[in-house]
């Protein structure tokens, strides 16, 4: 069926409805119409917002079976859809004021089902305006239900008792490890929600269960009254575990004084009943905390001991279980648990539930004083004469199980005692005797002025036992459509009012002045907040306290008003923020001047000035008390911020001092970027806030700050505004001392500048460079008149931000026009380009032409494009990163580029560049050497590309001196190029410039020497004796000319005949010198020494080359 065709339906139903009147015929046309609604293709409530009016026609229908099915329709409708729960509470309430006990059965009953569904609706739901009204009805509504807890007829009491139940389960805490879970509790409720007052509605869950508790100990309840009340104390208790100790003492006490009205067979069905309860007690881990107790009851009410050891079994059961469960591990859960561990686990959870309950002194009860009293006093002598006087009262008839309980064996036993003097002291306080009494009563008016406190608080209290409660009237409900049920008459519903007369009523006991009587007058309108509310006028009564206080207490040194309306809003801070910002608006309309009243209008500009200190007096006195009281994180000092119509200089101060705080800094950035975009007037004064925030050295809050305004950069009318503040920020670097923006509040401004604070000043600028390119060129603009210090923060923090940089357009356009004393800014940054291989070809060209530009510019600058470079440029740097000192820590760098394969200069070029350098001193040959070292050892070359550098340099006859160096690696790092180096040597003599140059002669020996076993066929087959004699002094003493000469020989004698042949004969003769006359070497005894002396004399001079190779680089 169709929307349409439905609709249809519907009206024919309804307006057949109002023209029948068979009361048999209505009924059935009235299930046909309701019908209409449950159809499941369409949601209900669609279908009954449009017959509303005719649905509550006819919830007052004379039939009262017409109006009983409308009241289960409409309760069923609302599991169905949760929007029509307001048209049935407004519809039910709007009749629960009628003399029809059949109708108004069904309408708690109808509560008793929906109220955990109302419950949950407004705690899911986004709390607002509409759901306080909804809730301020259910409230009403709960009250006048809870009127007729004392009520004469017996089924609407039960009824009640059965809505107090389910009060009592939706307003109390979950219980962990409960027989079983419900719908909803309070843990549901967050403790700042707007509309449920959490604490509230757990005191009155509490009352409400002491109201049931108090009707079960009246005298004269029914019979079927009682039983309905255990029933719902017990499900109370196993679902809320927190109300099993109350619980236990009201059965206690009815256990011992059952009401007298009973009959004999319902005093045995009681009994029963308590029995039964008090096993399920026992079978719940809460009960084992009161174990002793039920199980002294039970054993009275005749219970086996086999019926309550398995109870306890099964609560030890639990127990045991749920501990396993939390902290047992694998091993310890398949294992079986022993007598020992199972019962040392109850009794642990037994402990632990005792110390749960109140232990104190003050939380005895009337029944436990007196109790102490008799049992401290109960002698055998007061016990015979009680007995004795006892006698003559006894039934002729006892309880079999009380035969039993009372035997001869167990008379005088601690137990039987007890349990006498419990009986005693619970019948003595029930007839108001004994020493209890006066706790008693102390606890009764405490408990009345708390309940007195709740009831002005907006508590729904049900009234005391045995006491009729006052009816409520439907005049206050705020329902959404007017009540269907017309009141009998004015006077029913209202009380008569009594004329006022202003002459007769003011009386002259106690003179006030007009102060005073304002304050009175103020207090009494803030009194009346609830009933205010209620009737849906909240904006009135805000505007008309706002205007009291604003307009006509004009004097500010009078602060009476103005504390009191302070601490009105702090109080409820939830719901009264719009009062706060009506207030201060209408402070700020004074100060514009469009609001006077009680003003002096006669200096317009005293008056705003006036105006003006009074509001921001206010201010700072409210925002003080806020912080005071530790609500910064609460919305009412946020929206404060974010709506009050202008923000003092005090008030800037206050948020500064809460976004610098480690507790509150992180939520109030959050709303400083909200009021940065929202509040346009102080845009400005806000990102200069922002700013002084991001440069304070505070953990964590300068890093949140910074990325504050990274995010506010985005948005293109705010970009310009801040981008102004930050170079203005920037440019405060130059200036020494700092700043007092730098200060924290509250502390002197720094007098110096450090390393730390340059970082966190530049680093929201450095942050937002990737954002806008553009920023580096005053960057760098800065950076040429700074200190030292500052260049060296901007040099640190600038790596992360042109790291991921793509477009280097800028970059190349700050190269060409590059400021004095910016040179190494741009050369950092070209560095860092360089590594993520970002190097532009308009980049070189640009770093060139600063190089021909700029004189004086450092050529390490041009290290990171060394591989991007032509060869002739390449060679025209070397001489100057090769031979200078302070070049020296970058060498390293300049081969890692001139190695790259991306570089024009090939390896055996670069090893020959290097060779032909022209050192100008010990210093930079000593430089030259090294660094030709640290290219051999740590970048892989080859031996064929250092072979292939010689042998060029061979071919051009270019024996520099770093080639003796060269050759003795070749021979030291690869053993087999020994025969090439052999090859070499011939060369090198043939060329003669050994002869001629002294140096490269001392060079040449050295090499010679160094090589050894390797240089001593050249040596012996190529020099003539005066050479050689040479070669023996160049040793440098006489010790090391014996050695070397020493060495010859063993070689010699080793050597070959068609070696000998080709000697000199002075040669051969002054080597065999005085070891001619000796036999030859030709025992192998002495071709071993021969042997030996060789390696010895070769790992000498070997140590000493590796000890010059690896010689530790020389600092700058």
């Amino acid at each position: 069926m169709s929307t349409a065709d439905r609709q249809e339906a519907c009206r024919r139903a309804f307006k057949r409805v109002a023209e029948t009147r068979d009361d048999t015929e209505r009924l059935r046309l009235v299930k046909k119409a309701l019908a209409l609604f449950t159809d499941r293709v369409e949601p209900p409530e669609l279908l009954l917002d449009s017959y509303i009016q005719e649905v509550q026609a006819v919830l007052v229908d004379p039939s009262l079976s017409i109006r009983l099915i409308v009241i289960e329709f409409l309760t069923e409708i609302c599991f169905l859809s949760k929007k029509t729960i307001r048209y049935s509470v407004a519809s039910f309430g709007a009749n629960l004021l009628t003399d029809d006990m059949a109708m108004l059965k069904g309408l708690i009953r109808a509560f008793v089902r929906l109220y955990p569904t109302i419950f949950r609706c407004i705690i899911d739901q986004q709390p607002d305006l509409s759901h306080q009204e909804f809730w301020t009805v259910m409230s009403q509504v709960k009250g006048i239900i809870l009127s007729y807890t004392n009520d004469d007829d017996q089924e609407i009491q039960i009824l009640v008792f059965k809505f107090i139940e389910v009060i009592i389960m939706c307003q109390s805490l979950r219980s962990e490890g409960a027989h079983a879970d419900y719908l909803v509790h309070l843990n549901d409720i967050t403790p700042d929600h707007k509309v449920l007052k959490h604490d509230q509605l757990h005191d009155e869950g509490k009352y409400c269960l002491s109201s049931i508790l108090d009707q079960i100990a009246l005298p004269h309840i029914s019979y079927q009254c009682l039983i309905v009340a255990l029933g719902s104390a017990m499900s109370i208790a196993r679902i809320r575990n927190e109300h099993v100790k109350p619980v236990i003492d009201c059965l206690e006490m009815l256990y011992i004084n059952l009401p007298p009205t009973l009959s004999a067979e319902q005093v045995k069905s009681t009994r029963k009943e308590l029995k039964m309860h008090l096993l399920r007690l026992l079978k719940l881990p809460a009960g084992l905390a009161h174990q002793n107790r039920i199980e002294i009851m039970l054993t009275a009410l005749g219970a086996s001991n086999s019926e309550i050891q398995r109870a306890l079994y099964e609560a030890k059961e639990q127990v045991y279980t749920k501990r396993q469960k939390q902290s047992g591990s694998r091993e310890s859960r398949k294992r079986p648990a022993t007598g020992t561990e199972y019962e040392a686990e109850v009794k642990k959870s037994a402990l632990e539930a005792d110390d749960d309950e109140p232990a104190s002194s003050s939380d005895r009860t009337a029944v436990d004083i007196t109790y102490q009293f008799i049992i401290d006093r109960l002698s055998q002598e007061t016990t015979i004469n009680l007995v004795l006087a006892t006698m003559p009262c006894l039934p002729n008839k006892r309880p079999a199980s009380l035969q039993n309980s009372f035997d001869i064996q167990e008379a005088g036993s601690k137990d039987h005692k007890m349990m006498l003097c419990r009986m005693l002291a619970t019948q003595l306080t029930q007839h108001g005797i004994g020493p209890g009494m006066s706790h008693l009563d102390e606890d009764k008016r405490k408990r009345k002025k708390e309940r007195d406190a709740l009831q002005r608080s907006g508590a729904i209290l049900p009234p005391e036992a045995g006491k009729s409660g006052a009816k409520h009237s439907t005049s206050k409900l705020g329902f959404d459509r007017k009540p269907l049920v017309k009141p009998k008459t004015v006077e029913d519903t209202y009380l008569p009012v009594k004329s006022f007369d202003l002459l007769e009523e003011p009386e002259d006991e106690e003179k006030l002045d007009k102060d005073q009587l304002f304050g009175l007058g103020v207090r009494a309108v803030m009194g009346n907040e609830e009933d205010i509310v209620i009737t849906n006028h909240v904006l009135d009564y805000q505007l008309t306290l706002v205007r009291l206080l604003s307009r006509f207490e004009t004097d500010p040194k009078k602060m009476d008003g103005i504390e009191m309306l302070i601490n009105f809003i702090i109080a409820d801070h939830h719901s009264r923020a719009e009062l706060m910002v009506l207030w201060f608006t209408e402070l700020y309309t004074q100060y514009l001047g469009y609001s006077f009243c009680g003003a002096d209008k006669t200096d317009k500009q005293a008056a705003k000035e006036a105006a003006l200190g009074k509001y921001n007096m206010i201010v700072d006195k409210f925002l003080r008390k806020l912080v005071a009281k530790g609500l910064l994180n609460e919305m009412v000092f946020h929206r404060f911020y974010l709506e009050a119509p202008l923000l003092s200089p005090a008030a800037m101060t206050i948020f500064k001092e809460a976004c610098l705080s480690q507790s509150y800094g992180h939520i109030c950035l959050i709303t400083l970027r909200e009021m940065i975009i929202a509040r346009v007037d102080f845009r400005e004064t806000l990102l200069r806030l922002l700013i002084d925030i991001s440069v304070q050295d505070v953990a964590g809050t300068s890093v949140e700050a910074s990325k504050t305004a990274k995010e506010l950069f985005t948005f293109r009318f705010i970009r310009d505004i801040l981008v102004r503040l930050l170079k203005d920020n920037l440019q405060k670097c130059t200036v020494t001392p700092p700043p007092t923006s730098f200060a924290k509040p509250g502390e002197p401004a720094p007098t110096e500048w450090t390393d730390k604070l340059y970082s966190i000043a530049v680093q929201t600028y450095l942050e937002l460079i990737p954002q806008d390119p553009a920023l580096i060129h005053y960057l760098a603009s800065v950076y040429a008149v700074g200190n030292n210090l500052l260049k060296k923060a901007i040099l640190q923090k600038i790596e992360l931000p042109i790291a991921n940089h793509t477009d280097t357009s800028e970059i190349v356009n700050l190269i060409n026009n590059c400021p004095q004393k910016a040179e190494t800014l741009v050369a950092r940054i070209v560095h860092v380009l360089s590594v993520n291989n970002l190097i532009s070809k308009p980049l070189v060209k640009a770093m060139q032409g600063l190089y021909e530009r700029r004189s004086g510019v450092d050529v390490r600058s041009f290290v990171p494009i060394l591989n991007h470079l032509p060869k002739e440029q390449i060679l025209a740097f070397l001489p100057s990163l090769m031979l200078e000192t302070i070049n020296h820590k970058t060498v390293g760098y300049v081969f890692k580029r001139l190695t790259s394969p991306t570089c024009p200069l090939s390896a055996v070029d670069l090893i020959i560049s290097i060779h032909r350098l022209q050192p100008e001193n010990d210093e930079q040959a000593k430089l030259q050497r090294q660094h030709i070292t640290l290219l051999y050892n740590d970048f892989g070359l080859s031996s064929d590309t250092i072979s292939h550098a010689v042998d060029k340099m061979f071919k051009e006859k270019s024996y520099p001196d770093l080639i003796y160096d060269t050759i003795f690696y070749l021979h030291y790092r690869f053993k087999n190029l020994a025969n090439y180096v052999k090859i070499l040597l011939p060369k090198m003599a043939e060329s003669g410039s050994w002869r001629e140059d002294g140096k490269s002669r001392k060079r040449f020996f050295e090499l010679l020497r160094r090589l050894e076993s390797t240089a001593f066929p050249f040596v012996l087959s190529r020099f003539n004796e005066a050479d050689v004699k040479d070669f023996l002094k160049s040793a440098g003493s006489e010790r090391a000319e014996k050695e070397l000469l020493s060495a010859l020989r063993t070689f010699y004698a080793q050597a070959s005949h068609d070696f000998h042949r080709k000697m000199d004969e002075s040669v051969v003769a002054m080597v065999k010198g005085k070891e001619s006359s000796r036999k030859p070497f030709k025992t192998k005894s002495s071709t071993s020494a021969a042997n030996v002396a060789a390696p010895a004399a070769t790992a000498h001079t070997t140590t000493r080359y590796e000890a010059m190779i690896k010689e530790e680089p020389v600092d700058n």
